[in-house]
C-alpha cells in the first residue's frame, strides 16, 4: 500500500478569540448557499445571504454548504465570533463593509487579518 498524501489548508475564517456560539437558522427555500456565507434574517424568520433584499438583520454565518432548493432548510450557524472579512461570502454586487455595523450589533465582529 502506498503513502496517502493529503493537504490541509485552513480556511482562516476565525480572526480572534471571541467565543463562537453555535445555533440554528432556517434557510429560505429556493436558495443554495456556501459555507462562510454571512446571513441576514427576514421578518418571516428565515435567513438568506447578506445583500438579498429584505434580509438586513445580519445575525449569523453559515457553517456548511446548504441546498434549500426544495424547501426551507435548518442549518447550523455561528451566532457570535470574530471573523476574517476576506473569508466571508455576501451577495454578488454587495460589499462586506456594508454589513460590518449591522453584524457588530449581534456580536459578529468582522475583521481584516494582517
Amino acid at each position: 500500500m502506498g503513502n496517502v498524501i493529503t493537504t490541509y489548508t485552513p480556511e482562516q475564517l476565525k480572526a480572534g478569540n471571541f467565543q463562537v456560539v453555535l445555533g440554528k437558522a432556517i434557510i429560505k427555500s429556493g436558495t443554495v448557499l456556501k459555507a462562510n456565507t454571512l446571513l441576514g434574517r427576514h421578518t418571516d424568520g428565515t435567513s438568506n445571504i447578506a445583500g438579498e433584499l429584505e434580509y438586513t438583520d445580519i445575525n449569523s454565518i453559515l457553517i456548511g454548504d446548504v441546498n434549500a432548493t426544495t424547501g426551507d432548510t435548518i442549518a447550523t450557524v455561528m451566532l457570535t465570533g470574530e471573523f476574517n472579512k476576506d473569508a466571508l461570502i455576501v451577495k454578488e454586487g454587495s460589499a462586506i463593509a456594508d454589513f460590518i455595523e449591522a453584524a457588530r450589533k449581534n456580536s459578529i465582529f468582522i475583521k481584516e487579518l494582517y
